[in-house]
This record gives C-alpha cells, sequence and structure tokens, in this order.
C-alpha cells in the first residue's frame, strides 16, 4: 500500500492525513497520537500490537529550551 492509498484509506476513517504526514510517522519524525494509532491499525486492518515494535528505540529527552532557536 502506498502511503498516497493509506492517507486516503485514513481519512475515509476520518482521521484527515497528508501522504507527507504518513512520510513522517513511517521515518519517526512525527509522533501519533492514541487515536491516531488506533485509526492507523483500522486503515492497515491490522491490531495495535502489530504497529508496535518488539524492540523500540531508545528515548532521548528533548533538553533544549522552548525558547531556543535551534526548534
Amino acid at each position: 500500500m502506498t502511503q498516497s492509498e493509506l492517507a486516503v484509506k485514513c481519512n475515509l476513517l476520518g482521521f484527515d492525513v497528508a501522504r507527507e504526514s504518513i512520510s513522517q510517522i513511517e521515518r519517526q519524525v512525527r509522533g501519533v497520537s492514541d487515536i491516531e494509532m488506533i485509526l492507523l491499525a483500522r486503515a492497515l486492518r491490522v491490531t495495535l500490537d502489530e504497529l508496535v515494535p518488539e524492540t523500540l528505540v531508545e528515548w532521548k529527552k528533548d533538553t533544549r529550551s522552548p525558547f531556543s532557536q535551534d526548534l
């Protein structure tokens, strides 16, 4: 399934998402909320467990100031 096809399926379920956002999710640039994850699973016809990797990447806390120009 292409990113565009997935975006269309998500939109039909009420999850207004663009192909570019799907790309960002795949590249782990954009996170997803719990409801988005449920809708992605429905659009893909998989369980939530199938969307979660068995091993998670190490989480690194963002220590930059919210006022930083680097954001």
